[in-house]
């Protein structure tokens, strides 16, 4: 019997988180060239502890034949080995990273946070002072290990303020770097995916935040992330109205904008394309 070839993971979205990687996710599966990864956290690229290789691979190859094969993992970005890992695994895969404008990606941050964890804080000091955070925000610092080890080529740097502005333009731009029909539109190209709202129960949300982790380590991730897009399932959790920003909040948005500055001409280097003339003036 012969054994079927081995697929290979042909591109991987590695972050930012609360930057368009639910849409991104959800509009890529509709391709019709393109097969995405059930749960956009197989649990290999985005931890310091993987999941096996052959449990990884056993997932690529449940694509289908002639599609290519690609992954939502928005936390890969935060650890340190990801780039080498998957540089070595396989070489030629294109990487897609999304960045937000700080102060935009900080308050959707600690929105995300206030509703649904107090695992990186019970108030928005502690949030903004722990470790994880501080990771989030040093763009530079999670993309220079992408940059020593991947040809500049593989790597495609969009932002959110492109996908807010242009969904058809953006999704035109990162199907192309892909090597995936450009003409095709997803039913949900305009749709607004996985925005913060605040809870109807707020304990009674977290709770069930807390119930999909459990499921992701029991192995249920393709169950939770399906979860997350019935619409029922988003009425209970959430109310319709946008959650409103509060001044303690404000006040750290614009603290990490004022910090982000600094550091935009290093980005910029790293990255090849200049950020939207938005950040400096936000």
């Amino acid at each position: 019997m012969v054994r079927a070839a081995r697929r290979k993971l042909d591109f991987i979205y590695v972050g930012a988180p609360k930057s368009g990687s639910s849409w991104l996710f959800k509009a890529l599966r509709q391709h019709p060239g393109a097969y995405i990864l059930p749960s956009k956290s197989s649990g290999h690229y985005d931890t310091d502890e993987p999941c096996p290789a052959e449990k990884h691979q056993a997932l690529l190859d449940q694509a289908d034949e002639g599609k290519l094969v690609g992954e939502i993992a928005h936390n890969a970005y935060l650890y340190p080995d990801t780039a080498s890992r998957l540089r070595k695994a396989f070489p030629d895969v294109r990487v897609i990273v999304c960045l937000r404008e700080p102060g935009d990606f900080a308050i959707s941050t600690l929105k995300w946070w206030t509703t649904h964890t107090d695992r990186f804080g019970r108030d928005i000091a502690e949030m903004t002072h722990e470790p994880h955070f501080r990771k989030l925000m040093d763009y530079s610092g999670r993309l220079e290990p992408f940059y020593a080890v991947f040809p500049s080529g593989q790597i495609k740097v969009v932002f959110f303020d492109e996908l807010a502005r242009d969904p058809r333009g953006f999704y035109r731009e990162v199907c192309t770097f892909l090597g995936l029909d450009s003409a095709f539109e997803p039913q949900t190209l305009t749709e607004q995916i996985n925005r913060t709202r605040p809870p109807r129960f707020p304990l009674f949300t977290r709770g069930i935040y807390a119930l999909g982790d459990i499921g992701r380590a029991l192995g249920l991730a393709t169950l939770v992330e399906w979860g997350k897009h019935v619409r029922l399932v988003d009425r209970i959790l959430y109310a319709d109205k946008a959650s409103d920003t509060p001044p303690e909040m404000s006040a750290a948005a614009a603290r990490e904008r004022v910090a982000a500055r600094r550091g935009l001409s290093k980005l910029e280097r790293l990255i090849g394309r200049p950020v939207p003339s938005a950040w400096q003036q936000a």
